[in-house]
């Protein structure tokens, strides 16, 4: 079983700007629309691809969240990040909506920072398909 952890908690966690990694398991498309603060997306689909990338330190705490409907979609990531060797996985169970439901704000838009390989990755897709 993934340890849980609750929005106050996280919240303070935010607020004190403690470093740990926040995960969104949703689509990007979703993500874009609105995510918490300082996340960073990791679609199911996609997540034993894009892990290594996006949380290189296996020893860091990490805290993934969805919608709490579509929790079963986050517990699966969380257990597939378990498996690649994440020590220290946590799971907001209540999600985004219930972020959003105590009044607290989402940001929008893509991902603020990817790794710079991700980048020029994306850029060279881009070149090779105009």
């Amino acid at each position: 079983m993934i340890p849980t952890i609750s929005r106050q908690e996280l919240k303070r966690k935010l607020d004190a700007h403690e470093k740990f990694y926040l995960v969104e398991t949703l689509p990007l498309h979703t993500y874009e629309q609105g995510h918490l603060p300082g996340a960073t997306c990791l679609p199911p689909e996609e997540a034993r691809e894009l892990a290594a990338h996006r949380l290189p330190d296996k020893n860091a705490e990490i805290v993934c969240y969805s919608d709490n409907a579509d929790n079963m979609i986050c517990a699966r990531v969380s257990q597939e990040l378990m498996n690649l060797g994440y020590k220290n996985v946590r799971h907001y169970a209540e999600g985004k909506s219930d972020w959003v439901d105590a009044g607290n704000a989402l940001q929008a838009g893509p991902p603020e920072m990817l790794p710079e390989t991700e980048l020029r990755s994306s850029a060279q897709k881009a070149f090779q398909q105009a």
